[in-house]
């Protein structure tokens, strides 16, 4: 996991989807998030570029070409399907729906900043 900062000309507030965004990642208990304006000294990013709002979280680093083909390649080896839908709601109530619907033994649940959401579970989290 390393810290990411993200430095903004502008309030986040001042900007409506940057701060829905923002509103998002919040609620969505991403672990270590901060949205201060302190962190533009503490990073020491030169007053001269504009910055007035930024925040930071911690991200996993992973070197996404080469975990894609590692996944493509499992796929393909275990002749799976790969689908991207959208699921609003509790997977788990939807599960005997979707797993008939694509003739699948498992799903998969990449949900990301949505996890809480889709699990009906509120101590889920991203990661």
């Amino acid at each position: 996991m390393k810290k990411s900062a993200f430095f903004f000309p502008y309030r986040l507030e001042d900007n409506e989807e940057q701060f829905a965004k923002m509103l998002e990642i919040e609620r969505s208990k991403v672990h270590s998030f901060k949205h201060s304006s302190s962190l533009i000294e503490h990073y020491g990013v030169n007053p001269h570029y504009g910055c007035v709002d930024a925040d930071e979280l911690s991200a996993p680093i992973i070197n996404i070409d080469q975990a894609m083909m590692w996944l493509m390649s499992l796929f393909k080896v275990k002749a799976a399907w790969f689908v991207t839908r959208t699921v609003v709601g509790d997977i788990f109530e939807q599960e005997r729906e979707l797993r008939q619907h694509f003739e699948a033994d498992v799903i998969v649940k990449a949900t990301g900043l949505a996890g809480a959401t889709t699990a009906g579970d509120t101590s889920c989290y991203p990661i």
